[in-house]
């Protein structure tokens, strides 16, 4: 038996949960994609409890970032790529200060989110990939947020990421008849040759980010269209490359003969 606490689920000890909502959502659009796949629930647990024993407990403390925050911070660059008083006569972003009234990135932010807390989104920007310095003021590299390599915001970033194809996989499961289907496509190759694969990572990642910055532009010229009073949604394009690596021999019990590096 369990109960509802401030951080998540309390269980009949009285320890509270790490497994937030979300969490458990994604645990959930896991467990019946699997189940949809054909594999029983019992062998899912057992499944589940094995991969647990393989993750480092020192990962349980890590701290954790809200997604929210990540969004307004791209959010900002959205606007300070699209508003006019944010940009110079070619359409360029202006360089801004850090504080102050507008243009700032103070003021920008606030356009953002006007219930977040400034600081909290500052800090997903101010990293030497996203802002360049200029005296006193910062100027964006690029419009496309990258959290690759930034620790804790990348992980939170992973969930929302994890749940957003989940959530289309099983959107798109529903009858045809019934439900109309979410853009969900995907171009592979079985034997790209291991010489080809940095131009083609290279070529990819200039015609992915146009590609979202377009869509990008897409979404806010819809949201600056809609009724000020109607009810709103959140909705997202992303794109990912992946890569299949062989898997390692499974042992008698179909544990990994090694663990996972």
């Amino acid at each position: 038996m369990s109960r509802e606490g401030s951080h998540g689920r309390v269980d009949r000890e009285g320890r509270s949960s790490t497994l937030d909502a979300l969490v458990r959502h994604a645990v959930r659009l896991f467990v019946r994609l699997l189940a949809r796949f054909g594999c029983a629930p019992d062998d899912i647990q057992t499944a589940v409890r094995e991969a647990c024993r393989e993750v480092p407990k020192s990962r349980a403390r890590t701290t954790r970032v809200t997604v929210p925050e990540m969004d307004a911070a791209a959010h900002v660059l959205t606007l300070w790529f699209s508003e006019p008083a944010y940009c110079d006569s070619s359409g360029n972003p202006r360089p801004l200060p850090l504080r102050g009234p507008a243009p700032s990135l103070e003021s920008l932010s606030l356009r953002a989110g006007p219930k977040l807390e400034v600081e909290k989104v500052l800090r997903h920007l101010l990293r030497p990939s996203v802002l360049r310095r200029e005296g006193d003021c910062y100027v964006p590299r690029d419009r496309v947020l990258s959290f690759r390599g930034s620790g804790t915001p990348y992980h939170s970033r992973s969930l929302r990421t994890l749940i957003a194809m989940l959530s289309t996989l099983e959107h798109n499961a529903r009858p045809r008849t019934t439900t109309p289907g979410w853009y969900e496509r995907f171009a592979v190759n079985l034997r790209v040759p291991v010489s080809q694969v940095e131009g083609f990572d290279q070529r990819l990642l200039k015609r992915g980010d146009n590609f979202l910055v377009e869509t990008d532009t897409d979404l806010l010229g819809r949201e600056r269209a809609g009724n000020p009073n109607e009810p709103t949604v959140c909705i997202g394009v992303g794109i990912y490359r992946f890569q299949e690596e062989p898997l390692p021999p499974e042992g008698p019990a179909g544990r990994p003969s090694r663990p996972p590096k």
